[in-house]
């Protein structure tokens, strides 16, 4: 599980199964800031863009 994945798990017990979801989601699906940052990555995600998550966070969407 990556950092910003295991972040999410701070969320309460009763969103577990989104956090479930997008962890092993078959698309690709990412947490984007306000200001057009990725905050979190799933596998997918990674798998489909050939980069790792904090490749992904060092970027903006708009540049992915």
């Amino acid at each position: 599980m990556t950092e910003s994945v295991s972040t999410l798990g701070a969320f309460p017990d009763r969103l577990e199964p989104y956090r479930i979801a997008f962890e092993t989601a078959p698309i690709g699906m990412a947490f984007i800031s306000s200001d057009w940052r990725l905050l979190a990555c799933n596998p997918a995600l990674c798998t489909m863009l050939g980069r790792t998550e904090p490749e992904l966070q060092a970027r903006s969407a708009a540049e992915v």
